[in-house]
């Protein structure tokens, strides 16, 4: 869907035919009650290496995606990527779970954006048990701009993002314009 422009109208120069309520009226309401949306999550475990690289989550399931179906924004071609097709402000929201953390590290969820660009979402600094990570934040994309969900984290070797339920998971939805 593509944000609208939409008509100043004055009395007797603008007709109120199908095609201008067609693109004021009915395609502005559908993109409000129906925001381009897209959630993924994965079903098998990803290992985080050690160091100050971060490292992608790989999606191989689509949960849901809004956006035009000859046109969607997640594509198993680039499986790290959620990419938008319409311009706006979204909210992005993760959910990462790892179990059995083996003693004190930092670990940090962020979003980066068109490979380079990181937004924080979350960093915890954990000693033991299960770690559990929900990172959001509102970011403004243009047509092409992609997401991913990455890590890094300050532990001797690799760790594992593990599987549980939708866990891991991505969602962005579009806010506003």
């Amino acid at each position: 869907m593509i944000d609208q422009a939409p008509i100043t109208w004055v009395d007797g120069s603008t007709a109120l035919n199908d095609a201008n309520f067609n693109t004021e009226i009915r395609n502005a309401y559908l993109l409000v009650m129906n925001p381009p949306t897209c959630s993924v999550h994965n079903t098998g475990t990803l290992s985080v290496p050690t160091g100050s690289t971060w490292t992608a989550q790989t999606w191989d399931t689509l949960n849901f995606d809004t956006e035009a179906p000859t046109n969607p924004m997640f594509a198993s071609a680039n499986p790290s990527r959620i990419t938008v097709q319409t311009p706006g402000w979204y909210e992005c929201v993760a959910s990462i779970e790892l179990f059995t953390v083996p003693a004190a590290l930092v670990m940090t969820a962020a979003f980066r954006i068109n490979g380079s660009t990181i937004y924080q979402g979350s960093s915890i600094n954990a000693t033991g048990g299960n770690l559990d990570m929900s990172p959001s934040n509102m970011i403004q994309f243009g047509t092409g701009d992609y997401i991913e969900l990455v890590y890094v984290h300050s532990y001797t070797s690799a760790l594992t993002i593990d599987q549980r339920g939708f866990q891991p998971i991505l969602t962005i939805s579009r806010r506003r314009g």
